[in-house]
């Protein structure tokens, strides 16, 4: 990194249940801290990898998660300080995450820029995503803007926001736009309608900004809860009996969905994101009949189905398009087309009492 570019300081953020990934990710040990990276690593640990890698060193490196993961993550973590760690006494979602990363990040060093990430994602080549990192640090530098990182979109998944592309700017050797508008997660027939309407990119989750331009926006589209984290930053002891108060709300829909002047830094990397069973089954191996897996299974006329288990074997039997997972104390058996309605079984589970299975 260049002399005259600013200190770095890379947020992680860790503090997500991953209940779609349900029942592989539970409360008391969410999908960050599975080991579904190469080598045996967790997602986080290779999110932290990737932080070293942009930050200028370990200390320029912030984790926001929940308080209860103390033990995970000084376990995963070992190299962070305790003052690294933000941790939340309850989870209110990627918006007051990063809020309060700003705020510590901003009395360290108010001209330093955030480099706001994900701990769930993975890449299959690193390097073309470090560029673009790269780029879109300079250019939040540059043109005091927030920055975010797309790519071409695959398919008209309704899983992802949008970046609808106004025009380019020229930028050294990449490509940054003008964003005309930012859409989280769309309907399945209006991300159809974008893609076909091109110029569009998928949202890939980073975000990054001088940290005071970042708490502008904070100050602009969310006033309340800007005042607030502004309280219990100025006031820790506030922390735990006020951080509750503050919207469950993501940093997408708070803030980037109401912005009028984002940029976007396009990559040409590939992101994997493990956020549900069925992107996680993108990743297993397949069979000749479809069936994808990551154990041993027995199929006789069974077609598409995901299998996925902790131990022993899974025997598939005239059955097509299923999900059948096993994890721990829990089966759960469904058609694959409604795994997206595993939060609505969440609550029954929860409304029957079985709440500690989850």
């Amino acid at each position: 990194m260049s002399e005259e570019l600013p200190n770095v300081q890379v947020v992680l953020l860790a503090g997500g249940e991953g209940s779609r990934l349900w029942p592989l990710s539970r409360k008391g040990l969410p999908k960050q801290f599975l080991p579904f990276a190469p080598h045996g690593k967790t997602l986080i640990q290779a999110a932290f990898e990737r932080a070293r890698q942009i930050g200028e060193s370990v200390e320029s490196i912030w984790v926001c998660a929940n308080r209860h993961h103390v033990p995970l993550l000084n376990q995963q973590l070992p190299d962070l300080r305790p003052d690294q760690l933000l941790l939340e006494p309850i989870g209110r979602n990627t918006a007051a995450s990063l809020g309060w990363a700003a705020l510590c990040i901003r009395a360290k060093d108010p001209d330093a820029v955030i480099v706001s990430l994900p701990s769930d994602h993975l890449f299959r080549d690193l390097e073309p995503w470090l560029e673009a990192v790269r780029s879109g640090i300079k250019a939040a530098w540059r043109f005091e803007r927030l920055v975010l990182l797309g790519i071409n979109p695959i398919d008209p998944s309704p899983q992802y926001g949008y970046l609808k592309i106004a025009h380019s700017i020229p930028f050294e050797n990449t490509t940054i736009y003008e964003i005309e508008r930012f859409i989280e997660k769309p309907s399945l027939a209006e991300a159809k309608s974008l893609i076909a309407q091109g110029k569009v990119l998928w949202n890939t989750g980073g975000l990054i900004a001088k940290v005071n331009v970042l708490l502008k926006a904070f100050e602009r589209q969310l006033p309340e809860a800007y005042s607030l984290l502004r309280q219990i930053w100025a006031n820790p002891a506030l922390l735990r009996k006020r951080f509750g108060e503050l919207p469950s709300i993501s940093i997408d829909v708070g803030i980037l969905e109401k912005e009028t002047s984002l940029l976007a830094v396009q990559g040409e990397f590939e992101r994997l994101d493990i956020g549900n069973l069925i992107s996680l089954g993108k990743l297993l191996p397949t069979d000749d009949a479809g069936n994808r897996t990551n154990a041993v299974i027995v199929d006789r006329e069974a077609h598409q189905n995901l299998a996925i288990t902790d131990q022993g074997m899974i025997g598939l039997f005239g059955v097509d398009g299923l999900a059948v997972v096993r994890w721990g104390d829990v089966v759960l058996v469904c058609p694959q087309d409604r795994l997206e309605e595993i939060k609505a079984f969440q609550a029954q589970i929860v409304a029957e009492g079985w709440e500690k299975y989850l």
